[in-house]
């Protein structure tokens, strides 16, 4: 199998009898069977691995030469002892090819923040606040807990898309502020 793309990025061409896929990652792969195979078909074996029950699900690369007359059987054993030493270094060796002009990162420090101009700062802090006698998350200053910020926006007669915009611009200090949002 040559290994073309890999998270949406071309990669240096490599070959690979075998490779690891975590769920989540995504590969492109180039699998060709020519005249090199002398007839020999191939198993295509997907498996899944830490978990107690191994699922796999198997496809066959048959070789066409005479395949009505004589299929030939495929070679290797289906599933092959797993290397945990190979996996990682093969992972290792997949690099991105550089010289094509793929999607990839941007390299660290490739924007240029000092071009900007600061106006405003604003200190934003995620914590836990004890309201209400209860324990609650806060994300970024605001409270986070739909009963609580329900209950107090109806004792202040407050409509339901209401948001009270009271951010301390100023004062870091100032205070776990509630606020109302129809999120």
């Amino acid at each position: 199998m040559l290994l073309v793309e890999t998270e949406r990025a071309y990669t240096l061409k490599q070959y690979y009898e075998s490779l690891d896929v975590h769920a989540g990652q995504s590969y492109s792969l180039l699998v060709t069977a020519t005249n090199q195979t002398d007839g020999i078909s191939y198993y295509m074996v997907a498996s899944s691995r830490f978990i107690p029950l191994e699922l796999v699900g198997i496809g066959i690369l048959f070789a066409i030469l005479d395949f009505w007359e004589n299929p030939s059987i495929p070679m290797h054993p289906l599933l092959l002892p797993y290397d945990f030493l190979y996996f990682i270094e093969q992972a290792g060796s997949i690099r991105l090819d550089l010289s094509v002009g793929a999607a990839r990162p941007n390299p660290q420090g490739s924007y240029h923040y000092g071009n900007i101009n600061v106006s405003t700062m604003l200190v934003l802090e995620n914590n836990v606040a004890l309201i209400n006698g209860k324990y609650r998350y806060t994300d970024e200053m605001f409270a986070k807990g739909d009963e609580y910020l329900v209950e107090r926006a109806n004792e202040q007669q407050l409509p339901d898309d209401t948001l009270l915009d009271e951010i301390p611009v100023d004062d870091p200090d100032a205070g776990l502020k509630i606020m109302i949002s129809d999120e």
